[in-house]
């Protein structure tokens, strides 16, 4: 099974355009999409193979002083403490790889390096353990990889491009991106020293790469149409004359995109619609090194946009790993003159809510480095590890007086989604050699820190600073969340359902006089009521399943009318209407509700209860 290494983290799609309302009536909503067939390999390219070796040496490296293997084509150099004990290892040059790197971004080229470490055979589960051993000597110790590149390629990228191959085949090969040079025909990398410490049995291929800038990022909304993600511009689109009844939205996370092979692909995204009944699916791709305050605006008002101009009654926002910080930051939007229209659901999958030691850590920023170029300019990478995004995941920032906890305590309770759920991914398997790659990143200190998914700790991730409607742990790692069969299946059997309003008299008449005459429509409950009457209706949700917080909102102008929401959260709400002055004449007052103070009506929002108040002079 393949695995990406990326720090990966990752929203969304419509579908059929819009017309405008001058035209003929065009319904916003999608077309269903049928359970796509979603194959578990990863990337179409065939493989190069078969390789052979053209040249092949072997040394045992010694544990105390280190030592180096050769080849005529490279060597490998390694560091004193490498290794805990005196290790063999062989160095190899093959004619090509014998399989394309698994990032999409890059494509193999040319010749390729690949050194075994120690014993080929297995470690059973279960004989793991964690070493003790101090190695402070690997914190900035690398192991020097150099390689003399053929006469006739004149192309290679700066980078040279390892990938590890674990023994067990379910968790290798795993993808890493390292910085490198080429000087003249001659290449060097430096990987530090703790991704192959202790790594017995474990296999690294160095494959010189032709191209590792993936096409420059679209940013901004997307829409999921006929199977494929496209652009489209909320803002500047038609209002919608037919919006879709449910919608989902999704928002990557860092080193991301949400239509990313290992975030929110077109399949990935098929298969979350059919299982959740969505009418249409959104995307928002920002720029992930931006700390969250400054995407807040942007991600709130194209969720804003939708609704306004009704490309959804009611909607879902699914995020990854830093979309969900992203995520929170929006809807605690206080930039604009009304708050950003809450979700019914809010899913989030791997999101650091309790911060991460690895956005403490100086080592994150040369990891950041050695990627620029491939994810951004160096100037947008130094931002994110200074002080932009990285700051916002601070363990600190997640504690009273951090940025990460005000935007929690922004949205919990004032304007929280009807329900949230969260879903942590933990390590399949327990710390062994395979984890010198984590031990190279040094994004968590996972030996003190639990149970993990490869980037975001268990615990962070289903932190209680975000209450918590719903929530499960999965044996994956960060980057298997969003396309899981397991995950969407469970995230889809927890939804809350988008309500159907209902409101019925239950009281006692308001008096033996006869009220106004008020009649009731299809979408609208009406009453009469004279000065000093009181009625009470039920406020009901058909599903049985809402239950968020509901506030009753006399419509201005009108000075005549009372209405309270009476007892505790549920889908079945008494609400108390009265009256407290006579008009000269009789006249109509509108109540309507909403799910916060000065936000937005239930949903879904174009369908939320109203009940007319026909107010008479006194009799």
């Amino acid at each position: 099974m393949v695995k990406r290494l990326f720090l990966a983290s990752a929203v969304l799609g419509l579908a059929a355009a819009c017309s405008s309302r001058n035209v003929a009536p065009t319904p916003c909503t999608p077309q269903a999409v049928p359970p796509p067939f979603v194959s578990r390999t990863e990337g179409s390219r065939a493989p190069l193979g078969p390789t052979v070796a053209l040249q092949k040496s072997s040394a045992v490296i010694s544990a105390a002083s280190g030592g180096s293997v050769e080849i005529p084509s490279g060597s490998i150099q390694f560091p004193a403490h490498t290794f805990s004990s005196n290790t063999s290892v062989t160095l190899e040059l093959l004619s090509a790889p014998d399989a394309q790197p698994t990032n999409s971004a890059a494509d193999a080229k040319g010749q390729m390096m690949a050194l075994a470490i120690g014993s080929a055979a297995t470690r059973p589960h279960g004989s793991e353990t964690i070493s003790k051993r101090s190695t402070p000597q690997l914190d900035t110790a690398s192991v020097v990889v150099t390689q003399s590149l053929p006469s006739s390629e004149s192309s290679y990228s700066s980078q040279l491009a390892p990938e590890v191959e674990y023994n067990d085949p379910t968790y290798g090969p795993v993808w890493l991106d390292f910085g490198g040079s080429v000087k003249g025909q001659t290449a060097t990398l430096r990987v530090p020293a703790t991704i192959v410490a202790e790594a017995a049995g474990s296999r690294l291929q160095f494959i010189p790469v032709d191209d590792l800038a993936p096409p420059k990022p679209y940013y901004g909304g997307l829409t999921l149409n006929k199977g494929a993600w496209q652009p489209f511009d909320a803002s500047s689109a038609p209002k919608c004359v037919q919006s879709a009844r449910h919608a989902i939205v999704f928002v990557h996370g860092i080193l991301s995109s949400v239509d990313a092979t290992g975030t929110f692909p077109a399949t990935t995204a098929q298969a979350i619609q059919s299982a959740g009944g969505y009418d249409a699916v959104y995307g928002f791709n920002y720029q992930w090194w931006l700390p969250p305050n400054v995407v807040r605006p942007l991600l709130a008002s194209f969720l804003n946009d939708l609704y306004k101009k009704g490309y959804f009654d009611a909607y879902d926002l699914e995020a990854h790993s830093y979309g969900g910080v992203v995520s929170l930051f929006a809807l605690s939007n206080l930039s604009s003159p009304q708050h950003t229209v809450s979700p019914l659901n809010f899913i989030t999958l791997g999101s650091p809510f309790g911060g991460t030691p690895a956005a403490n850590l100086d080592y994150f920023k040369s990891v950041l480095e050695n990627n620029q170029g491939i994810f951004g300019t160096h100037a947008e990478i130094m931002e994110s590890a200074t002080d932009g995004m990285t700051a916002s995941l601070s363990p600190i920032s997640a504690k009273p007086g951090g940025m990460l906890y005000g935007a929690e305590a922004e949205v919990y309770p004032n304007y929280a989604p009807a329900r949230t759920i969260k879903v942590a991914g933990s390590a399949p398997f327990a710390v062994d050699a395979a984890f010198g790659i984590l031990k190279y990143l040094q994004l968590i200190k996972l030996f003190f820190a639990g149970e993990y998914d490869g980037i975001v700790t268990t615990n962070s991730a289903l932190s209680p600073n975000v209450p918590t409607s719903y929530q499960a742990t999965f044996a994956l790692w960060h980057w298997e969340l969003t396309g899981s069969p397991g995950v969407i299946g469970y995230v889809a059997s927890q939804l809350e359902p988008v309500p159907q309003w209902k409101v019925s008299a239950v009281g006692s008449a308001p008096s033996s006089t006869t009220a106004p005459a008020c009649r009731s429509t299809q979408n609208v409950f009406c009453i009469g009521l004279y000065h000093g009457e009181t009625e009470t209706v039920n406020v009901s949700d058909a599903t049985g399943q809402y239950n968020g917080p509901m506030v009753a909102v006399v419509q201005s102008p009108c000075r005549y009318v009372r209405a309270t929401v009476e007892g505790s959260p549920g889908p079945i709400r008494p609400v108390t209407i009265s009256t407290n002055s006579a008009p000269a004449t009789p006249t109509t007052c509108k109540v309507t509700f909403e799910n916060w103070d000065n936000g937005n009506p239930l949903p879904p929002f174009s369908q939320s209860p109203v009940i007319d108040v026909r107010v008479g002079p006194t009799p």
